[in-house]
């Protein structure tokens, strides 16, 4: 499936439905890990801007 991009969804259409819905684009990540994943790579940081 990610080879595929069949669940991808464009950062703009994810800032848009964060719009609508009021919240910032980081609050789809709250949860993640910040560094690291199951795989042993890294993951970017992601935070909320400022």
């Amino acid at each position: 499936m990610y080879e595929q991009a069949t669940n991808r969804i464009r950062a703009s259409v994810l800032y848009r439905i964060g719009d609508c819905l009021g919240v910032p684009v980081a609050w789809f990540f709250e949860g993640l890990p910040l560094q690291g994943d199951a795989a042993g790579g890294d993951v970017a940081d992601i935070r909320p801007w400022a």
